[in-house]
């Protein structure tokens, strides 16, 4: 049996969500989500601002993104985890488009 550390674990779920995103599967995250889960989001996002409750989250956020985000265009640049805190750099397709834009992935899990 290997021993997974929880940094590693942690990491493990943050790309979950991104494979599922590859996937077209995003809302399959929703699940994974404490009801009271709490995110934050840049103002100039349709779902900015900070909001709590797992299904607000997946009805209006999981749900919009593959409108915004083309996953197909998705990479990681690096992914640091520790102290139950996941920072993922990462290379994201803007839909519609040919740009593809850095963005940085904060979570506490």
């Amino acid at each position: 049996m290997s021993f997974q550390s929880e940094n590693e674990r942690n990491k493990t779920v943050v790309d979950a969500f991104h494979q599922l995103g590859i996937q077209g599967r995003l809302t399959d995250f929703a699940q994974y989500l404490d009801p009271n889960f709490t995110w934050t989001a840049p103002n100039y996002l349709p779902w900015g601002g900070t909001h709590t409750g797992a299904a607000l989250f997946r009805d209006q956020v999981l749900s919009s993104l593959p409108d915004v985000f083309d996953f197909t265009r998705f990479s990681y640049i690096s992914v640091i985890a520790e102290d139950g805190r996941v920072d993922a750099v990462i290379n994201q397709g803007v839909m519609g488009t040919a740009a593809v834009i850095k963005i940085v992935d904060c979570w506490t899990l």
